[in-house]
């Protein structure tokens, strides 16, 4: 299978030293070494029917005009499929681009519920992480060796329903939670870092699942990960007490409170490791792009 990635010229996304490296290792690591493609990136401003029909994929960055939408003419023979970016963001812009360029075939990180919950039930959708490089974590503070007093609670604490439950940790656990803000520790491999340094991390978003629980998972910590009927966790393959504490806005105190009154119980540690395992064996770069192509082929 011959496929095209096509983004615009100097997206800030595809420099190798920009502060989030997830659409520059899933895009020009991950993607490239399968063997299973023929995988070509084209940098380009516009492109023309000749050039594109040397493909069976034609794979687009984005469909948003902010982030670099490149219009491929309708005539083009290959399957057009794009990254679907945050959904929430679909727009009349947004349909007509994808009218224009004839894609009905969508993939990303969130849950199929959030997907759809702003696009046509028409279009076809892959979740798709985006987040973990195996050879990254390979390397991590034993468990043992890591603060184990606090839990580790990190991202935006707006006013939304998106972080419903990050903000009842945030104000209601303050004693037993470390809180860093976004992007203080968020630039590439710094996350990684401050990972290693906690046994526990929670990862709460309560609309769809975000990268943050399957780094946490893959960083060896104990997760403490949001689920609810809304945010799509079961997609993740996550187990409540296998390979994660399932923790909701109603529950997220006493299962905190629970931890930390009995931090050291070996149960912790067996449920840390085997969340680790089951990132690290499903939810890599590498089985993402495989779980990537195996969709296209059945279209």
């Amino acid at each position: 299978m011959k496929i095209a990635f096509i983004h615009k010229p100097n997206i800030k996304f595809f420099n190798p030293d920009f502060f989030s490296p997830y659409f520059y290792n899933f895009f020009y690591r991950a993607l490239p070494r399968n063997s299973r493609i023929d995988y070509t990136i084209l940098p380009r401003k516009t492109v023309d029917v000749d050039e594109l029909n040397q493909y069976d994929v034609v794979m687009l960055f984005a469909l948003h005009d902010k982030l670099g939408y490149i219009p491929v003419p309708r005539e083009t023979k290959a399957m057009v499929i794009a990254n679907a970016y945050d959904s929430q963001y679909i727009n009349d812009a947004y349909m007509a681009n994808a009218e224009q360029c004839g894609c009905k075939h969508f993939f990303y990180h969130h849950c199929p519920k959030w997907f759809y919950k702003f696009a046509p039930e028409q279009w076809k959708y892959c979740q798709v992480q985006m987040v973990l490089e195996p050879d990254d974590y390979k390397k991590i503070v034993p468990f043992e060796k890591r603060n184990k007093r606090k839990v580790l609670l990190t991202g935006k604490m707006t006013e939304s329903e998106y972080y419903f439950t990050r903000r009842i940790l945030w104000k209601k656990a303050k004693q037993h939670v470390k809180y860093v803000p976004r992007h203080e520790m968020f630039e590439r491999d710094k996350y990684l870092f401050l990972l290693n340094g906690f046994r526990a991390s929670a990862a709460a978003c309560s609309i769809t699942t975000v990268n943050k629980y399957v780094e946490s998972l893959a960083a060896g910590c104990l997760t403490f990960a949001e689920c609810n009927d809304k945010n799509g966790w079961e997609c993740m393959g996550l187990r409540d007490g296998a390979n994660c504490i399932a923790i909701n806005k109603s529950n997220c105190i006493d299962k905190v409170k629970e931890y930390i009154a009995d931090v050291d119980n070996p149960k912790y540690a067996d449920i840390a490791a085997a969340g680790r395992r089951h990132a690290m064996e499903n939810l890599s770069n590498d089985v993402m792009v495989d779980r990537l192509i195996d969709w296209i082929e059945k279209q």
